[in-house]
């Protein structure tokens, strides 16, 4: 059991300490964990689109290959070169000019025209599909295969009239492919469909060997949820099983980004679609961030705080432990072994009661006047015993002299033993109240003083102990109040921090929203601004076909005087003929056609001449729309410039709105930690007052041993009772 002042205020301060440091090492833990998750999962996301990225730069390559093919390919057929040979020969230079292209491939459609000519590459139906396929040493080789109109490969691109890209598949080689599939046109029809293949396998094996955060995982999974790539090769091409199937499948259908919890090892899993220029689907980078990525920088958060804290809560403690035996252990102690000497009859030692001027030197001072009045009354002991041995030999001397006076003398002696025997006993009440002969009255007269003084003395001693006990009292009364306010204060600034929380949200939301409609305006003068350049270029194209209708204009006059002459010449060449006779019958046949020609060559310019200037009348009220459009455009471009303008001044006023928001919040939430503080220290404070008052109570037990007039000294432990002593 805890009995000293100082060993209680120790107690006391040691346990406030220790809850404060656990609190902020809880504190500090939860930050920590916090910090640590956005950090990782920032990071996690920029390693996901980095892989994403690789992966679709090799994509977005092969599916370059494919289109070149495709459109080169088309171009040499509509250039006039159908030969089967030739074209075998382009594919096969396809392959090895690109890393990650495993083949390449043409095959005309099953059901339709059939552009080339050759006997090459033609499959068991007679179908023209040559097949070019790259060997894991670089050699090519050459296959022909039969076409299943309900693959994707044929049918997809067929139906769309675009490039598709194929889900992943397993070849017959066990090699993990995708295959890039564009039509084939001729004079804008379809006539049969180009590719590549690409391999997977080392963009897999390049994936799964990846570990970031020091034990994670990086995989791949198609469009369909099934794995391209996973450390477990069993898994390839089989369906997402694990945790959060029903996230991936969401992601993969919506392009978000998605985090799964759960997993066996703890990990969290970072789902990141992606798509790529030439992609017709969506495929998912998948990372696994190991957990203990997540609880290694908290752990190490706490460790430190809990080092700190125990290093604070010893030097506090033993500042503490200094202070409160130095300055109320040690004062204390010292009164009370005075005390103890002098309840033990020793009243020589003084008492050390400078030097300080509070309670417990006022206390001192009136203790060493106490001292000097029992010093004092032993000393005339001493002196009444001295002198009755004196009386005693006088009377023996002159003992017939002072026969008649000895009746006197022996009542005084009995009187004055009787009460130094009371005044031993601690009764400070004694007097000399009877009458004594005259020669004792001097003794008498003394004796009521001294024991006057010393009552008064221990009477001062009492009030002083009263007066401690009471300040005591009104201490810890006071320290109750300013407990209670303290605990009222601080219920006011938790729903003040509430409070400014909510209006900061909103103030939040209201920011964010200003920023997002400031990012509308600007996509909105973005595509207003294009869309003036567009309506230039219009103008200018317009303005380029007006130039080239005049040209053609010209062109027709000529071909129109072209066919005058002609009719000219065919009309004289017929006249010569007639002349001719028989002989340029058949000449004259030949002018009267040639002349039918030259009329109609007229008669075709004169319309084409018509049509040309209704062209260019069209033409001219189309770039007078188009000018039209160039202006209202540009009036729109300055209404979404000004509209911009004050959109970023209300984002601004917003983001400035929410720090300072944030800045009062804080300070408020500071004040509240401040006046929880403030209440636990008051606490302390009425702990080491109530110690104090049991230090006094105590003190007042040891003079209680003395009676004092109207009361005795033991009945001044009640506040009327010390009013009765005074």
């Amino acid at each position: 059991m805890i009995r000293t002042v100082s060993a209680k205020l120790i107690l006391a301060t040691g346990t406030a300490i220790a809850g404060v440091l656990i609190a902020y090492t809880a504190f500090n833990a939860v930050s920590a964990k916090n910090n640590t998750e956005r950090e990782v999962m920032a990071l996690a996301t920029e390693k996901a689109a980095m892989v994403s990225q690789q992966v679709a730069t090799n994509i977005t390559e092969a599916t370059s290959a494919g289109a070149a093919l495709a459109a080169s390919l088309s171009g040499f057929v509509e250039g006039g070169s159908k030969s089967r040979a030739d074209i075998v020969a382009m594919i096969k230079t396809v392959a090895p000019q690109y890393p990650s292209v495993f083949g390449a491939w043409m095959c005309e459609l099953i059901d339709g025209p059939h552009p080339t000519t050759g006997t090459d590459a033609l499959n068991k139906e007679g179908i023209f599909t040559p097949y070019w396929t790259k060997g894991d040493d670089g050699k090519m080789e050459f296959s022909t295969w039969t076409i299943k109109p309900e693959d994707e490969y044929y049918s997809a691109p067929l139906k769309s009239g675009k490039a598709i890209i194929t889900s992943p598949y397993l070849t017959n080689m066990k090699k993990l492919v995708t295959s890039v599939s564009v039509p084939m046109r001729v004079n804008g029809a379809v006539v049969g469909l180009a590719g590549v293949d690409i391999k997977l396998d080392d963009l897999t094996a390049a994936l799964t060997q990846m570990h970031p955060f020091d034990g994670g995982r990086v995989m791949l999974l198609a469009n369909d949820g099934k794995w391209l790539a996973h450390p477990d090769k069993d898994n390839l091409m089989k369906d997402y099983a694990d945790a959060g199937a029903a996230d991936v499948k969401q992601a993969l259908a919506d392009g978000k980004m998605r985090v799964i919890s759960g997993l066996p090892d703890g990990a969290v899993r970072l789902v990141y679609p992606f798509t790529a220029r030439g992609m017709n689907t969506t495929w998912a980078a998948v990372l696994d961030v190991p957990a203990a990525t997540f609880s290694a920088p908290v752990w190490q958060q706490i460790y430190n705080t809990v080092i700190g804290g125990l290093v604070i809560l010893a030097v506090m403690l033993g500042v503490i432990l200094t202070a409160s035996r130095m300055l109320i252990g040690k004062p204390l102690q010292g009164i009370l072994a005075a005390v103890q000497k002098m309840a033990g009859g020793n009243y020589r030692e003084p008492i050390d009661h400078h030097g300080s001027a509070d309670e417990l030197g006022s206390l001192k001072g009136a203790l060493e006047k106490f001292r000097h009045q029992l010093a004092r009354g032993e000393a005339l002991k001493d002196e009444q015993e001295a002198l009755q041995a004196q009386v005693e030999t006088d009377r023996k001397r002159q003992g017939d002299l002072e026969q008649a006076k000895a009746e006197d003398l022996r009542h005084f002696v009995e009187v004055v033993q009787s009460r130094f025997d009371l005044l031993a006993s601690g009764d400070l009440t004694v007097r000399m109240n009877e009458k004594v002969a005259p020669e004792f009255e001097t003794i008498r007269a003394n004796f009521n003083t001294s024991v006057s003084a010393l009552e008064d003395t221990i009477r001062n001693v009492v009030h002083a102990v009263y007066t401690i006990r009471s300040g005591l009292g009104e201490i810890s009364t006071a320290s109750n109040d300013l407990a209670r306010r303290t605990e009222q204060q601080a219920a006011s600034l938790e729903e003040t921090v509430a409070a400014l929380g909510d209006v900061t949200r909103g103030v939040n939301d209201t920011s964010d929203g200003a920023n997002s409609a400031q990012q509308t305006m600007k996509l909105a003068r973005t595509d207003a601004e294009k869309g003036g350049e567009v309506v230039a270029r219009a103008i200018e194209a317009m303005t380029e076909i007006q130039g080239s209708s005049v040209k053609i204009g010209n062109i027709i006059r000529v071909i129109d005087e072209i066919a005058f002459q002609t009719n000219l010449l065919a009309l004289n060449a017929g006249v010569e003929a007639a002349r001719a006779g028989e002989a340029g019958k058949g000449f004259a046949v030949v002018a009267q056609e040639v002349r039918e020609l030259a009329q109609r060559s007229a008669q075709a310019a004169k319309e084409i001449s018509g049509l040309i200037s209704m062209s260019s009348s069209q033409v001219q009220t189309g770039v007078n729309l188009v000018e039209e459009t160039g202006v209202a455009l540009s009036k729109i471009v300055d209404r979404v410039v000004g509209m911009s303008d004050t959109v970023n001044e209300i984002a601004t006023s917003a983001q400035a709105q929410a720090t300072s928001l944030r800045e009062v919040s804080a300070a408020a939430d500071l004040m509240d930690k401040v006046t929880q503080q403030n209440a636990a220290m008051v606490e302390e404070t009425t702990a080491a007052a109530q110690g104090l008052a049991q230090e006094t109570e105590n003190l007042a037990a040891v003079v209680g041993r003395f009676g004092l007039g109207g009361a005795m000294a033991r009945g001044s432990g009640s506040p009327a009772a010390m009013k009765l002593a005074s």
